[in-house]
């Protein structure tokens, strides 16, 4: 009887595994929360760590259910491991994101017997994006707003004394998250299908000082600003995937306060955000609205935040001017919507593929400068891809108001009179046509305050976006130089390209001198693959770089990812007092970029000094673009035939770049800025991190024979710890018709890594790419051989858990390759 009953319950249970007999005591150490919401990864999954120990020894084995919208979708089953009167058990489900709800069921089993431990429903997986600033991103129990949904969600007591840790749907009485961030949410939603989290630390009429205080002991110390953010964002297992991080702040300062000390204090923050939330995809920063008080400093403050995006990475600003319902400083509920329609246009386009993407950013003054020489026309540049409108006239409150009378010439904190007689917009240019000549060193565009609710006039771009505001740029002086078209083919190009096929290409040589050479390229039919292009000097090819460096403007155009920008040293061999005609080349093409030709003459740079052991004895006498006395420090980190890399900067100037220069058997064989910025340097406090460097040895140092490395300092006999290394390249001896070596674009994230890295690179079609991961000691430790389909290849790989430190990445493609350092922090 008791057979045939045991065996009826068991039954009973495989058909119903909602069902238990009997309830086995548990202590959680890792288990979904109720209304949890775990953050994605670049695979679209998150894993569910299930970690307890159930308090018996009765039970050999635990198996966990996954549901998958109330169907059975997932099972393990494991083996426990028993210690003293404690058996531990542990799972590690992945769910994926999107409109799912998930549930998990925990039996513990011994024979036929089993018995649910313990159950956890209307779990998902999607996105989660913080918020901080004052009362103009809070917007906490609007009476007039009731939008919830499962799929939308909130963590912690926003408004709370002693923050909880509590998973909400947003929107809900305890734990606002506010008007704004609940309407990005419902955006996100219903235009992406992808559940979010707002973590939402904004309290109203807080200062950039109590915001940045960040007690060293303990960061996330929840009775600071700064920590309580902090705190939630690391209680939700948030640190690592953070989508997003929206910043709105200042008025405390532009208005009644003071902005002196502002823009350190927010490189401060922005450093202890570097640290403490590594990998937010993107900070976007709000520029603050025009305050009716008569504080000098407010129109430098807004300047200073619309030039975060040129300060610090990933970042972009939203102009706040213009938001409708605006009552001086706060807005009603038009002016939270359209702001959280703006920001949720940013993040569709940065983070959810949206074809919406032209004209939806602020548009960001570039540069200003006279047209003539007479100095009776002004031309305001912005971005690239914006197209600009000019509304001369703005009827507010019953009032006409003007726009040539909100733009100064040297503004004084003073109404000017009028000097601009009309203006015109072309793309992304505006044209003023001025009154009489003006002889002005700078321009500004809206004042520091205004007594009453600004309402208008507003430079507008096609979609009306506002223009940010800004606050004495300089006004540059006319070219002399009249523009070029691009120039018939001259010297044409026989190398095999490892660039997209076709002819679809657009760029700019932005600008030439001494020290670099920058601007753009990319490929409308592949625009996200990085070209490698070529320089001439007086129609000979002197060097190659692969454009691969981010530029929030490209990105902002709709230039693919953005990654298109590129920074190339000129050689020696073109410093030599003589005029040299500058013009930019896509490899393999006869593609010309606009804007060149440019010229220009550079001084001899000598003959170099050979090199002394550290410490210097016989110092070079080359003049250094360096910051002057000894106190460097760096390393030498490694040497291949395809890439030297290192970093090194200076302590008394810990964010200036660093020129170095590589020797091979004591001769100088080149030399490159040392600016890459590297995850690793910050964390260790070597200034902005910015001090790392990859140089590709050149042909000459490929004869067959060893070659003895070191780096040194330009200008100092400061040599880097690490120096010497030694190499032996085979014969680099090419015909006219085979590639010159050149840089693969490679990138590899995220670095620190906990495991999984993601490699992404271009793979030409029907070229052969080879991908490596080499441990400390030069052992291959994975490698993979993957044919290109002429687009963007990413590659997944885990580290090994043998694996400790770092690992070097390397790839290659024919003559091209590339070699990334990585750290393990497990």
């Amino acid at each position: 009887m008791r057979k045939k009953s045991t065996g009826f319950w068991w039954v009973l249970l495989l058909l119903c595994p909602y069902f238990s007999f009997a309830q086995v005591s548990v202590k959680w150490q890792k288990w979904p929360a109720n209304l949890q919401l775990y953050p994605r990864d670049n695979q679209n999954k998150s894993e569910v760590p299930i970690v307890g120990q159930l308090q018996t020894t009765k039970y050999s084995t635990a198996s966990v259910w996954v549901f998958k919208n109330d169907v059975k979708w997932k099972y393990q089953r494991v083996a426990v491991s028993k210690n003293g009167n404690q058996s531990q058990i542990q799972f590690n489900p992945t769910i994926e994101a999107g409109l799912n709800q998930y549930k998990f069921m925990v039996y513990a089993i011994e024979g036929k017997d089993s018995v649910l431990v313990d159950s956890r429903d209307n779990i998902v997986c999607g996105d989660i994006i913080l918020c901080n600033g004052q009362s103009n991103l809070t917007g906490y129990n609007p009476n007039d707003y009731f939008y919830r949904n499962n799929f939308v969600r909130a963590f912690g007591n926003s408004a709370g004394a002693k923050p909880d840790t509590i998973w909400r749907l947003s929107n809900v009485q305890d734990g606002q998250v506010g008007r704004i961030a609940t309407e990005i949410q419902r955006l996100i939603l219903e235009n992406f299908n992808m559940p979010t989290c707002m973590i939402n630390g904004s309290v109203g009429g807080t200062s950039i000082k109590s915001h940045i205080y960040r007690n060293p002991a303990n960061p996330a110390d929840h009775t600071t600003l700064y920590g309580r953010l902090l705190y939630w964002a690391q209680k939700a297992g948030a640190i690592g995937r953070i989508k997003a991080f929206i910043w709105r702040q200042g008025e405390n300062e532009a208005g009644g306060g003071s902005t002196i000390g502002y823009e350190d204090d927010i490189r401060t923050l922005f450093g202890n955000w570097q640290n403490d939330y590594p990998n937010i995809g993107k900070y976007y920063v709000a520029q603050v609205n025009l305050l009716p008080d008569g504080n000098k400093g407010a129109a430098q403050l807004r300047d200073f935040q619309r030039r975060t995006p040129q300060i610090f990475p990933r970042t972009e600003a939203i102009a706040t001017v213009g938001l409708p319902a605006y009552g001086g400083v706060h807005y009603g509920p038009e002016g939270q919507i359209q702001f959280a329609k703006e920001v949720f246009r940013l993040l569709a386009r940065d983070f959810y593929q949206s074809s919406d993407v032209s004209n939806v950013s602020s548009p960001n003054i570039q540069k200003a400068y006279y047209k003539t020489a007479d100095k009776k026309e002004v031309v305001l540049e912005f971005e690239p891809g914006a197209t600009m409108v000019w509304k001369q006239d703005t009827v507010v409150s019953g009032v006409l108001r003007d726009i040539r009378d909100f733009i100064y010439f040297d503004y004084n904190n003073v109404q000017q009179e009028r000097v601009i007689a009309s203006g015109s917009a072309e793309g992304n240019r505006i044209t003023l046509k001025l009154t009489k000549p003006v002889s002005a060193s700078t321009i500004t565009y809206l004042p520091n305050n205004f007594a009453t609710p600004f309402g208008g006039p507003f430079l507008v771009n096609r979609r009306g976006m506002r223009a940010l505001t800004f606050h004495k740029v300089t006004l540059e002086a006319a070219s002399t130089t009249p523009p070029t078209e691009n120039p018939p083919v001259e010297n044409p190009p026989t190398n095999p390209s490892p660039n997209p096929p076709g002819t679809n290409y657009g760029g700019s040589l932005d600008g030439v001198s001494c020290g670099n050479i920058w601007g753009w390229v990319y490929n409308v039919s592949s625009p996200n693959a990085p070209i490698t292009v070529e320089f001439l000097a007086n129609n000979v090819v002197v060097g190659s770089i692969v454009a691969s460096n981010f530029r929030q403007d490209l990105k902002n155009a709709g230039k693919g990812n953005g990654e298109h920008g590129f920074n190339f040293t000129p050689p020696a061999s073109i410093k030599n007092g003589l005029n040299q005609e500058i013009k930019a080349r896509v490899v393999g093409t006869t593609y010309f970029l606009p804007g060149g030709p440019k010229n220009m003459t550079c001084a001899n740079t000598g003959t170099p000094v050979p090199p002394v052991e550290n410490p210097p004895t016989n110092p070079p006498t080359n003049p250094s673009p360096n910051p002057p006395g000894t106190n460097y420090g760096g390393n030498l980190d490694g040497v291949s035939c395809g890439n030297i890399w290192g970093w090194v900067y200076n302590v008394d100037a810990p964010n200036a770049p660093i020129t170095v220069e590589f020797l091979a058997n004591n001769v100088v064989v080149g030399s490159i800025k040392a600016a890459n910025f590297r995850q690793d340097l910050k964390n260790a406090n070597k200034g902005n991190g910015e001090h790392g460097f990859n140089y590709t040895p050149p042909s000459t140092v490929k004869n067959g024979q060893n070659q003895s490395i070191r780096v040194r300092v330009v200008g100092t006999g400061y040599f880097l710890p690490g120096s010497p290394k030694n190499m032996t390249c085979p014969n680099n001896t090419r015909t006219n018709a085979e590639a010159p070596e050149v840089n693969l674009a490679v990138t590899v994230y995220p670095n620190p890594t906990a495991g999984r890295l993601n490699i992404r690179l271009f793979i030409p079609e029907k070229q052969t790419a080879f991908l490596r991961m080499l441990d400390v000691s030069g052992r291959v430790v994975w490698q993979q051989t993957v044919l290109g389909l002429g687009k963007i290849h990413d590659e997944v790989v885990e580290v090994p858990n043998t694996v400790l430190q770092s690992v070097l990445i390397s790839a290659e493609i024919g003559n091209a390759s590339a070699v990334k350092k990585v750290l393990i922090s497990r």
